[in-house]
């Protein structure tokens, strides 16, 4: 059995490769917007039931607050949803 090198923590300490990725991060949430759009309608809820939903954080962090696009869109299809 063969080590394998993580290449993957290398290719994140260069700062080009993080500015390029940074630069095409709107680019790729805009072409994944109707996956959320219809992650969120697929939820077992009406638009007008109460249910709460857990963000679990898993997006892009900082950059795009406390709301990913996911909750945005859950939110945006369920008003009365509650983020946790």
């Amino acid at each position: 059995m063969t080590d394998s090198t993580d290449t993957n923590a290398a290719i994140w300490k260069s700062d080009a490769v993080i500015k390029e990725w940074a630069a095409k991060a709107n680019e790729r949430e805009r072409a994944r917007i109707e996956h959320w759009r219809t992650m969120a309608k697929l939820l077992p809820f009406g638009e007008s039931d109460e249910f709460t939903f857990l963000d679990l954080g898993a997006g892009m962090g900082a950059r795009h607050g406390p709301s990913s696009t996911t909750t945005r869109e859950a939110s945006r299809c369920s008003p009365s949803s509650r983020r946790r």
